[in-house]
């Protein structure tokens, strides 16, 4: 078996063996003309492979043909930021119970503006607080929809009811389109490029006597009303197939 040996300044050495068994016919690498970059693989190319030919380039490791995950993150809303393929996307920081009134607002800690990387085909925006009834009535109703620049998207409207002294989880979970082309669509949120989108959850308490609040937490300990204030977490998904 024929080696190649590829010594070190300091004295040891990287070695590169023949193929274990005989191949049939000669077999040529052709190297590629670049360093690629970092968490790339070394594959063989699409073009001019043969059985004993190949030309060898960088590209993305693992099963590159079906749709994965290419970014996600979810994060409490209390300032922290994370790194994406794009820049850097920024949690507010939640300190505070929200009173809802009779027209919708912007739920505290549920805006990201984020750009998704290239290859990406669909986005899941998520976003997870509290609901409570806030000590003046016996229930609350609150009515929410998922919000994409300015825009309200009607397939995302929801609404949340509950009675006197209890909280609940909602957990918006909202899936679209994204890179479709043409225009964007109003009703399922798809849109039409992959540019950067300021996404959010828009919500209002249904009327006066159906009063709300959010991220209140009013029982835990089990022994008498704690009235907390608890932050929401918030985050995306994106799906897709790698460039």
């Amino acid at each position: 078996m024929a080696s190649i040996k590829l010594k070190h300044a300091s004295g040891n050495s990287t070695i590169l063996n023949s193929p274990a068994a005989n191949p049939t016919n000669d077999v040529t690498l052709k190297l590629p003309s670049t360093t690629g970059s970092a968490g790339q693989v070394l594959k063989v190319a699409s073009a001019n492979h043969s059985s004993t030919n190949a030309e060898l380039e960088f590209g993305s490791g693992g099963n590159t043909g079906s749709l994965q995950v290419l970014e996600k993150f979810y994060l409490l809303a209390d300032g922290r930021s994370v790194s994406t393929s794009n820049g850097t996307v920024t949690t507010a920081n939640v300190t505070a119970q929200q009173d809802l009134t009779d027209s919708f607002a912007e739920a505290t800690g549920s805006s990201l503006t984020y750009q998704p990387p290239t290859g990406t085909t669909e986005i899941i925006y998520e976003y997870k607080f509290l609901l409570a009834e806030n000590n003046s009535n016996d229930r609350y109703l609150a009515p929410y929809y998922v919000d994409i620049d300015g825009s309200e998207i009607l397939e995302s409207r929801s609404s949340r009811m509950g009675s006197a002294e209890y909280h609940d989880t909602v957990n918006v979970k909202y899936g679209f389109r994204v890179n479709t082309g043409g225009s964007n669509n109003a009703t399922t949120g798809d849109r039409a490029s992959l540019s950067s989108i300021t996404i959010k959850t828009m919500i209002r308490r249904w009327a006066s006597s159906y009063a709300a609040k959010i991220h209140r937490l009013q029982y835990y300990s089990g022994t008498s009303a704690v009235d907390i204030t608890r932050r929401p977490y918030v985050g995306i998904t994106a799906i897709g197939t790698p460039s």
